[in-house]
């Protein structure tokens, strides 16, 4: 969602005949140029912040199966910005864009499994899409699958060592990010959990990291 809402960001820069021309072709039913006047009403690039309007336009490319679009009008439903708070249709949207490979609608699907909103409690169902979206590099996912696996859940064992090592992984990634909130709670949980931990396992944690590091690397 961050990559693109800065391209979208970009595309409408200082100038608002982008927007009107992304109106133009949103209206003539074009679902990226919706998703994008979603993004724009949602964020208030450009016009008025109006989460309504973003609602709408995101529910217009959302039909037509647009991933981003998808996942974009689960998060509105999920926190009731726009529409009613609904964690059910949360959970369809989330769904349909995890569906086609939308790696922050994986997580977030996890997270309501993971506490139970709008879908029964399923912590194997959670750490199956946490590891799906951490896999492919989703950092909040990281982070997530760390925390669980630090609790230890129905149907997921503790595992500190590889609690550790995603936690870890999700404190590489956000070394330069800009949402200090996130980073700063990443470092909040590896230090809890480096607390509670030997140095061997730590170790361990770290050298298992690196590797995932390593294959996941882009040349």
């Amino acid at each position: 969602m961050l990559r693109t809402l800065l391209v979208v960001v970009l595309l409408f820069a200082g100038c608002s005949s982008n927007l009107q021309n992304i109106r133009t072709a949103a209206t003539n039913g074009d679902p990226a140029s919706q998703f994008q006047l979603g993004v724009a009403y949602d964020r208030g690039v450009e016009t008025k912040q109006d989460l309504q309007e973003a609602a709408k336009w995101y529910r217009a490319a959302a039909e037509q199966g647009y991933a981003e679009a998808q996942n974009s009008l689960g998060s509105l439903y999920q926190a009731g910005e726009g529409v009613p708070k609904d964690y059910q249709l949360a959970r369809m949207w989330y769904q349909k864009a995890a569906d086609q490979g939308n790696v922050s609608a994986k997580n977030s699907l996890a997270y309501l499994y993971d506490l139970g909103l709008g879908v029964s409690t399923s912590p194997k169902t959670a750490a199956r899409l946490y590891r799906e979206a951490a896999e492919l590099g989703e950092v909040r996912a990281m982070l997530n699958l760390g925390i669980l696996l630090t609790q230890g859940k129905p149907e997921v064992e503790k595992d500190d060592i590889e609690a550790y090592k995603w936690l870890d992984l999700a404190r590489f990634y956000t070394q330069t990010s800009k949402d200090m909130t996130l980073k700063w709670r990443v470092r909040g949980e590896l230090d809890k959990l480096s607390g509670m931990m030997t140095t061997v396992q730590i170790e361990e944690g770290k050298k298992r990291g690196d590797e995932w590091a390593r294959n996941h690397r882009k040349d």
